[in-house]
């Protein structure tokens, strides 16, 4: 749960709810507006070119998170535990609204197998999304009596946010080509970045509000002049004024977006319960301890980007071969959970000390709990692509809002008993909770592409039965003859048979 870097989320940051990147892109079937044919993806090269985006993914995704990691440790060591516990204050506080704004449309460009909207539409409901979670962080902040730095904080972070929500839309058009590599190097190009800028700043400055401005800063740079002309090689990125298709998208993926709003307020609820019972510094711990596991959600979250959009290709042309797909992404799915909670076991104080700083190591039995409920996350978010890939939304909201409500009991009883521990097991809870119910969801859309098959005709049946007919027949010749030669090599040289057939040339028949 605390470490997918979607939805409006910093990327790599824990505030991204772990199923945000898992988008389903209609209400129903019936909501598909065009039924053009799909291409297979059966080509020779096609496992070759899976391979090589994987890989490019993998690499984008873990230098980022790496990096992203190293801004905690830089702000973790150049500033205070108040300092990291601020700062992730700021991300719970603006995450929910960026995420329920940007409607998680990356995955549903990635998975638009059938060309509903162009890049432009995208484009333009990202932005005018992005503004409008702008202006109500805004509103937002000043109603909740925030003021000075804290509120500085605030929109400094929001900033960041829209420009990495712009960001995002941009690299669902690259993942949609498949062209992952691009993506990989502006993820490097911005961690590498962030790290240098949020390094400098504080260590010159020491205010984590300049820092986290510097970070906007850059990443608005990077946007510019290496993102927006990325896609003006694939698409127009004039923004579209055409209100139909601006109105149509917004219907599609409004629920989308409310998915991922109600499940990254649920990834914040623990972290509310945190700083309310137990102050900013354990907030910064309790952060610090889930952005290690950001570095290990990576590979699935490479493999998804990967993925979905030949989910979504077999889902419509071979159901097998989505079945096959969504199987082997949950085996790699569950070794990495599983390896991660092992590591976390065995290394766990170790990795806090050295990372951190010893204090942080008190919270060992903590990250073993986190690396639990990761591993959960983990299986679940393998199932929401196969979801999304077969474009079911209707069952995700009661989800999510289940979801949403087991981890806010969860911290309400928990946190206050038992600390960050109870924080741990709120969260472990929600994946679970998660976890059940898309497995229902997911076996419901198999049983419906089934019993939708198209049946075949009385004689394209009658024109089968012809075909298998004759070949048992032909099957058939084929043993007897395989036989009687086998009977021939196995007679004794020099003997007649006793069945040989009368007057069989060099053989002694009896009449």
């Amino acid at each position: 749960m605390p470490c997918n870097p979607r939805s409006g989320a910093l990327p790599g940051s824990p505030d991204a709810p772990p199923h945000a990147s898992s988008s389903l892109m209609t209400y129903s079937l019936s909501r598909i507006s065009s039924s053009a044919p799909v291409p297979s993806s059966s080509e020779p090269g096609d496992a070759a070119s899976l391979r090589r985006n994987v890989a490019w993914a993998l690499a984008g995704n873990l230098g980022y998170s790496a990096c992203q990691w190293g801004v905690l440790v830089c702000i973790a060591k150049l500033g205070t535990a108040a300092d990291v516990g601020q700062f992730a204050l700021g991300l719970a506080l603006t995450a929910p609204i960026i995420t329920l704004t940007s409607l998680n449309l990356r995955l549903l460009q990635a998975t638009d197998a059938r060309e509903d909207y162009p890049f432009s539409v995208y484009l333009s409901v990202r932005i005018i999304g992005t503004l409008l979670g702008l202006a109500a962080i805004a509103a937002m902040a000043f109603g909740l009596g925030y003021r000075d730095a804290t509120l500085y904080l605030i929109l400094a972070v929001a900033a960041a946010k829209a420009l990495e929500a712009v960001s995002d839309v941009v690299f669902g058009l690259l993942q949609k080509a498949e062209n992952l590599r691009r993506v990989a190097t502006s993820m490097l190009a911005k961690g590498v970045i962030s790290v240098v800028a949020v390094g400098f700043v504080l260590k010159l400055s020491g205010d984590i509000v300049l820092a986290t401005l510097a970070l906007a800063v850059c990443w608005g740079g990077l946007l510019v002049t290496y993102d927006l002309p990325a896609a003006v090689r694939l698409a127009s990125v004039q923004p579209s004024l055409e209100l139909r298709s601006l109105v149509r998208l917004v219907r599609v993926s409004f629920p989308l977006g409310c998915v991922a709003g109600v499940g990254s307020l649920a990834v914040n609820v623990p972290r509310y319960a945190v700083e309310a019972n137990l102050g900013a510094i354990a907030l910064g711990h309790f952060t610090a301890l889930v952005y290690l596991f950001v570095a290990a959600s990576q590979p699935l979250l490479a493999l998804g980007a990967a993925v979905s959009p030949r989910l979504a290709r077999h889902f419509v042309t071979d159901l097998g071969a989505y079945r096959r797909l969504t199987f082997r992404t949950m085996v790699m799915a569950g070794a990495l959970g599983l390896l991660g909670v092992a590591a976390c076991a065995l290394f766990g104080r170790i990795m806090l000390s050295v990372a951190y700083a010893p204090e942080y190591a008190e919270h060992t039995l903590v990250l073993v709990w986190l690396a639990v409920a990761t591993g959960v996350s983990f299986l679940a978010q393998a199932l929401s692509y196969a979801v999304t890939a077969a474009r079911r939304l209707p069952e995700q909201l009661p989800i999510a809002i289940l979801s949403l409500a087991v981890c806010a009991v969860a911290s309400y009883f928990l946190v206050p008993l038992y600390g960050l521990v109870g924080a741990a097991w709120a969260v472990l809870a929600t994946e679970a909770t998660r976890l059940a119910c898309l497995g229902g969801v997911y076996a419901a859309a198999v049983i419906g592409a089934s019993s939708a098959a198209p049946q075949p005709s009385e004689s394209e049946v009658a024109m089968r039965g012809l075909l298998a007919g004759r070949a048992l027949r032909e099957r058939g010749r084929s043993q007897s003859s395989r036989l009687a030669t086998d009977g021939d090599a196995v007679r004794p040289h020099g003997r007649a048979s006793r069945t040989a057939r009368p007057g069989a040339p060099g053989l002694k028949g009896r009449p």
